[in-house]
């Protein structure tokens, strides 16, 4: 589970850093790593 939230935030930051922080925001990421 970690690796994709690895894999998701690493191909954010590459499309751009802005995408980055909207999902931050969403808490998508935070609650991949939470689960």
């Amino acid at each position: 589970m970690v690796k994709e939230g690895n894999v998701k935030a690493i191909k954010q930051l590459e499309d751009g850093k802005e995408i980055i922080l909207h999902m931050f925001t969403t808490g998508d990421i935070f609650g991949e790593l939470a689960v």
